[in-house]
C-alpha cells in the first residue's frame, strides 16, 4: 500500500473516561487518558518529541455557561497550541458547525460546509495549558442540545503544520450537552461509552492511505484506499491550506469507490470559506484528511495525505 501515516486509534472507550456532572445544572466535565497523542512524522515532520506529544495531549474537557454564552474548556498537559472544535446538531455522524483557533488566529462560528458560512462570533481565551471557547446558542440553530467533539494540535515549526493531535472523546464519538439537564448529559455520555466498550472485542480496525494530486492548483483530487471496500466508499475527506496557526479548511468531499482502480475517489475545487472563487496561490501547501469512521461491527481509520 507503500507508505503512509499509520494512525492506530483503539476503539473509544468512554466507560473508562470520567465523565460526571458538575454543580451547575448544565456543566459536564470528561478526563482524557494521558499520553493519547498521534504523531505526524511519517508525513514529512521530525518524529514527535516528549513535549510536541505533551502540547496536544488532551487530559480534560469541560461543557457549561457563561452567562447567556455557552462556554468549553479544553485542558492539556503541556502548551496549548491550536485546537479544532467540532458541534453536531442532528442525528447524522457529520458535524454541522465547527471553530478553529490557534496561537495568533481565530475563527468564528462557521458551518461545516465548502463555503463554511459564518453563523456568529466566537472567542478564545487562550491560557498557558487550557483555551476557553464562547460561543451563543443562535449561532448554532438555538438547539435543545447538541453533541460536540475536540481535536487538539501541536503545531511544527513557525506553526506551519501539526506535529501531533488528540481528539476528545476518543474514536471521533461526540459528547451530547442537553442545556438545562446535566443529569440526562452525563447519562447519555455514560451510556454511550459502555455501548461503546462493550462492542470493542468485536470491532475490527481496517487502515486507511488517503493520497492527493494536483491539475495546475486548479483541481485536488486522490483516493482513499483500504483492504476492503466498504473502507473507501462514504469517506469523508476535507481540504487544508497550511498556514501560521491553524491550517485553513478549504472544502469536503465524500470519496466514491471505484472497483477497476480499486479506490474511494474524491475531488474538490479548493475555494476558501466565505470567498466562493478564491484559490490558493501557486505556493500554497495543500494537504487532505479522511476522518475515521465507525460502522457496524468494524472500524475504517483516519489518514492525512502528503502535502504539496
Amino acid at each position: 500500500m507503500g507508505k503512509r501515516l499509520a494512525i492506530l486509534i483503539g476503539v473509544a472507550a468512554l466507560g473508562a473516561a470520567v465523565i460526571a456532572a458538575g454543580a451547575s445544572a448544565d456543566f459536564t466535565s470528561g478526563g482524557d487518558p494521558r499520553g493519547d497523542t498521534l504523531c505526524f512524522h511519517e508525513v514529512g515532520h521530525q518524529p514527535c518529541s516528549d513535549s510536541k506529544r505533551r502540547n496536544a495531549d488532551i487530559v480534560r474537557a469541560t461543557a457549561g455557561h457563561d452567562g447567556t454564552l455557552l462556554k468549553h474548556t479544553i485542558r492539556v498537559v503541556g502548551k496549548i497550541h491550536a485546537v479544532q472544535f467540532e458541534i453536531n446538531t442532528d442525528s447524522d455522524r457529520g458535524c454541522e458547525f465547527i471553530l478553529l483557533a490557534g496561537l495568533g488566529y481565530r475563527d468564528d462560528v462557521r458551518e461545516c460546509t465548502q463555503h463554511g458560512r459564518v453563523t456568529g462570533p466566537a472567542r478564545y481565551d487562550f491560557h498557558r495549558h487550557s483555551v476557553e471557547i464562547f460561543f451563543s446558542k443562535e449561532s448554532i440553530g438555538n438547539p435543545q442540545s447538541y453533541g460536540w467533539h475536540a481535536l487538539t494540535e501541536s503545531l511544527g515549526k513557525d506553526y506551519l503544520a501539526a506535529d501531533a493531535a488528540d481528539f476528545f472523546p476518543n474514536g471521533r464519538a461526540y459528547i451530547q450537552h442537553r442545556l438545562g439537564d446535566s443529569g440526562a448529559a452525563a447519562a447519555g455520555v455514560m451510556a454511550l461509552g459502555a455501548q461503546t466498550a462493550a462492542a470493542a472485542p468485536d470491532v475490527v480496525n481496517y487502515e486507511t492511505e488517503l493520497t492527493i494530486t494536483t491539475d495546475r492548483g486548479f483541481l485536488y483530487h486522490g483516493g482513499v484506499i483500504s483492504e476492503v471496500g466498504k473502507c473507501m466508499e462514504g469517506r469523508r475527506v476535507t481540504l487544508f491550506k497550511q498556514r501560521p496557526g491553524a491550517d485553513r479548511k478549504l472544502a469536503t468531499d465524500r470519496s466514491e469507490f471505484v472497483p477497476r482502480y480499486h479506490q474511494g475517489e474524491w475531488e474538490m475545487p479548493p475555494r476558501l470559506p466565505g470567498l466562493d472563487h478564491t484559490l490558493p496561490s501557486w505556493n500554497a501547501r495543500i494537504y487532505a484528511r479522511v476522518k475515521r469512521a465507525e460502522r457496524e461491527g468494524y472500524v475504517c481509520l483516519a489518514d492525512r495525505s502528503p502535502t504539496i
